[in-house]
């Protein structure tokens, strides 16, 4: 379904969700150390996060025009990196996986382990990814799509299981 660029004019509510998602995980990991009980609630931000992130883009790729069919997460992410709108597909790869993995398995370990990764690396590209909406409209990517850039594809594990993806590198 391509959503009107003039519905626009408001933030659609993927973008809200998105957004308060972000600030509730930028909150969260605030803290220099947390409890337990904070560090499951700082996943569970994480989770939130993610998967409004996937979907914040699947939305606006909708409004412009450029969505893929079928909008699968790693379809979105790869048409999103094509567009320049991500940095690193690779990236947003890694964070639904470990929101998948959060799902499988909440051992504090885990927990532990994701909250730190979030913080190094997954948090930085969640708050690009914020800016990036809040300074783009559907209807500029409609208007003028960037060039294609010039990269090799890659295949690589997603949680070093069986699911592979095939994003392409910007190495």
């Amino acid at each position: 379904m391509i959503i009107s660029p003039c519905s626009l004019r408001a933030p659609h509510s993927a973008l809200i969700l998105f957004f308060n998602a972000t600030d509730c995980l930028e909150n969260a990991l605030a803290r220099p150390s947390l409890s337990a009980l904070e560090k499951e609630g700082a996943a569970r931000r994480f989770m939130f996060a993610a998967d409004a992130g996937w979907k914040a883009l699947k939305y606006f790729l909708e409004a412009a025009g450029s969505a893929p069919v079928p909008p699968t997460p790693p379809a979105v992410l790869s048409a999103a990196w094509r567009l320049h709108i991500i940095f690193d597909g690779h990236l947003w790869m890694d964070m639904l996986s470990r929101r998948s993995e959060l799902v499988r398995d909440n051992t504090p370990e885990t927990i532990g382990r994701v909250i730190e990764e979030t913080r190094r690396r997954f948090m930085p590209e969640i708050l690009r990814l914020r800016v990036w909406f809040q300074s783009h409209s559907p209807d500029a990517l409609r208007a003028a799509p960037p060039s294609q850039p010039v990269a090799k594809k890659r295949t690589r594990p997603l949680d070093g299981g069986g699911a592979l993806c095939d994003l392409p590198s910007t190495e």
